[in-house]
């Protein structure tokens, strides 16, 4: 199954016309890992679809250092929650996306997904249904930050995303997590010894 037709398969079914013009606005770019996707300095918001790889958005704290605030792994939307809710414009960009692996990913001009929702009832439910998972998410985020644990986050991360310690650095995980990687050495060392 290719990658438009995996991710589709989350949502309601799109008619054959509305799904070829959706496939049609995509191309395929591959990243390096360490790659500045998109970001701050973006003049046109973009539609993001990981085929391989994980990303992560991240911003500055206020001495500098990166802290990522989500995690991108394969078949996951990627893309400025401020864009997609605001329309693009230049200034509307407010997160930085960089790949943490070597990644492949389906990128789109949000203009042109746009106006497909504008063209197309069916694709219409799909940006809603983009927009209330991408929701679902966030909060689903804000709740394990405030209620969960550090180790029953680790745990949780950990079910959803098996071998990510072979993926990516520990600091990255860390970060992730809100945690330090001292911390995070500690929950593993902790849960191995179990």
């Amino acid at each position: 199954m290719d990658t438009i037709n995996q991710f589709l398969s989350e949502f309601d079914p799109l008619s054959s016309n509305s799904r070829n013009e959706f496939r049609q606005i995509f191309s395929l770019k591959t990243y390096k890992k360490g790659s500045v996707i998109a970001g701050y300095n973006q003049t046109k918001g973009k539609f993001f679809l990981i085929k391989e790889g994980i990303t992560c958005s991240y911003l500055n704290d206020e001495k500098g250092k990166k802290v990522i605030r989500t995690l991108f792994l394969p078949m996951s939307v990627m893309a400025s929650l401020k864009s997609i809710i605001n329309q693009p414009n230049v200034n509307n960009v407010n997160v930085n996306f960089h790949c943490l692996t070597d990644c492949k990913i389906l990128i789109a001009d949000l203009d042109d997904f746009l106006n497909l929702v504008d063209k197309h009832h069916d694709i219409s439910k799909l940006y809603i249904q983009i927009l209330e998972k991408s929701y679902s998410e966030l909060i689903r985020r804000i709740t394990h930050l405030t209620t969960l644990e550090a180790t029953e986050r680790y745990l949780h991360l950990k079910k959803i995303a098996p071998s990510i310690e072979n993926q990516i650095p520990q600091y990255q995980i860390a970060s992730y997590l809100n945690i330090t990687p001292i911390q995070l050495s500690r929950i593993r060392k902790k849960l191995s010894s179990k």
